[in-house]
Parts: structure tokens; sequence; C-alpha cells
């Protein structure tokens, strides 16, 4: 069983650029402690909204959903990484957060307690969390793994990666216990916590549900072509969304933006590891009222 594999982590580290604990999460190393702790000054606005997900549960896509209903349904040429940036990122400590015009949209990929710039329920503004079924989250990430973490010419194995995503052993940690730091906020005030299969499910309800939540007056005909201009192929086809620009150096590996669907888990996991998964999901999630649907 992947969860008494004690080398399994030494193993796969082995193979890809090196990673770090920030305040007891595992991060990459262009994650620093100085960056991070200075955000802690930054005043936000009752007008500002971040955007957290674990990595791969829905990210670019709520950041591609709000950046369109605040430009009321209208493309630009600005890459979603600079229109919503990753302000915990080092490689944006050039940033000027307080001079960028607001409204102001941030992304983050930390657990509740460890927001950047205050813990949100000491803050003005506003938060959309994002999960999605662990099983896929597994599976793009392991392919985000091999594409922007592995080494030149490494390649990571499947059941290797499965085996430390089980253990909380990937970037961001445990993946239950951070969808767990969020979900007794859910019905938080400032708190929107969403579903990628609800999105996948019904794109248009979803958006008009985030306008409302951001106090976006928009109309139904806005929606519409937010929904429209959000879907995977628009995404994938916008040059803007697709992350393009980001570098790998495994060549043949996956784009950025892979499939987002419901269930492609099934083309990886064996029986016994979506067994596994199941397992520590009924235990883990047990009295909590939280749920997944691994297809639709």
């Amino acid at each position: 069983m992947c969860t008494s594999k004690e080398n399994a982590f030494d193993e796969m580290y082995q193979l890809i650029r090196p990673f770090h604990k920030l305040h007891g999460i595992l991060v990459p190393e262009f994650m620093t402690a100085d960056h991070f702790d200075s955000l802690a000054t930054v005043q936000l606005d009752a007008s500002d909204v971040w955007i957290s997900t674990f990595p791969k549960a829905g990210t670019t896509w709520t950041q591609q959903i709000v950046k369109l209903i605040r430009n009321q349904g209208e493309e630009d040429d600005v890459q979603i990484s600079k229109s919503v940036p990753w302000v915990e990122n080092s490689n944006y400590a050039d940033i000027d957060i307080p001079s960028l015009p607001k409204p102001r949209t941030f992304k983050s990929h930390m657990p509740y307690e460890l927001m950047p710039c205050g813990i949100p329920n000491t803050t003005p503004c506003k938060y959309i969390y994002v999960t999605r079924n662990p099983k896929d989250v597994a599976v793009s990430l392991y392919f985000h793994y091999q594409r922007s973490h592995a080494l030149p010419d490494k390649k990571i194995d499947w059941n290797l990666f499965y085996c430390n995503f089980l253990n909380g052993n990937v970037e961001f940690g445990n993946f239950l216990d951070h969808v767990l730091s969020w979900w007794p906020h859910r019905n938080d005030a400032n708190v929107l916590f969403l579903k990628f299969e609800d999105m996948k499910r019904d794109l248009r309800a979803v958006v008009a549900r985030i306008a409302h939540f951001i106090g976006a007056d928009i109309s139904d005909e806005i929606v519409a072509k937010v929904a429209d201009k959000s879907t995977f192929k628009a995404m994938k086809a916008n040059a803007a969304a697709n992350y393009s620009w980001s570098k790998t150096d495994n060549p043949g590996t996956t784009d950025f933006m892979r499939k987002g669907e419901v269930g492609d888990w099934e083309n990886y996991f064996t029986a016994e590891q979506s067994e596994e998964m199941d397992k520590v999901c009924r235990e883990k999630l047990q009295g909590t009222g939280l749920d997944y649907t691994f297809k639709i």
C-alpha cells in the first residue's frame, strides 16, 4: 500500500527541482519565506478578490472567469498571470501591490490559515475557493510535475507520484487537509466555495454566482459571453489565458492546459489505487458533509 511506502518522497524528489517547507507547507523553491512574510504588511481593500485553490483544481479557469466578469465579458491581450497575479510567488516580488488599479484580483494556493496578507476572516476582501475531486487533481498535478518541476530528461513514474500525492508529499501539502482548511468557512460572508464538477455541469450558473458574490452587476447576455469565453476550448486557443508563455525543460510533455475533464483519472488509476483513495476520502471526510463527484 502506498501509505506505507516510506522511500517514495526521497525517490521522487531526486527527479525534480528543489522544494522546501514554508510555514510547514511543501512549496517550490521560488516561494521564499522573506517574500511571503513581507506580504503581511499589504493593506487589502473591500473590492479585492482572492482566488485560492489546491494546484490543478480550477485556478486558471476561475481567474479567467473573474477577469472577464470585471471586464464586462470583454477579452484583452494581458496574460492572465499578470492580470491576476500569484503574489506569494517570489517571481512576482517586483509587483507593487498598492499601486495596482482597483478592483484587484489575486491568486493563491495556500490553505485558509496561511493566506497571504492575512487570515480571510480578518480582512475586508472576498475569497473564491475552488476544489476538484482528488483523483483528477492527482492526475493533472502529475502531468504538471512532469512538465514544470521534473529535471531535464527525468521521467516521474505515475505510481511513485500517486504515492506521494496520497501521503501529502506534493506542493502545498495534503490535498484533503488543504480543502478542509477552507470547508468550515464555506458559509462565511466573504467566502464562496465552489466545485470544479459543478462548473463543468452548468458554467453559466456558476459565472452568475461568482458575479453576484463579487458584486458585479452584469446582464444575462454578459454572463453567457463570459461562460462562452471561459470554456476549455476557448481558453486553450486564447494566448492570454493558456499559459503558452510558460516554458518547459522537458519537450514532449503536455501543454499547461491539458484536458480539463472530469473522470480522466480512470485512464491512470489502477483499481487498487482508486479503492485506496476512496478509503482515505471516506475516513478523512466522514462527518464533514463534504463529498466529491468522480464522474459526470
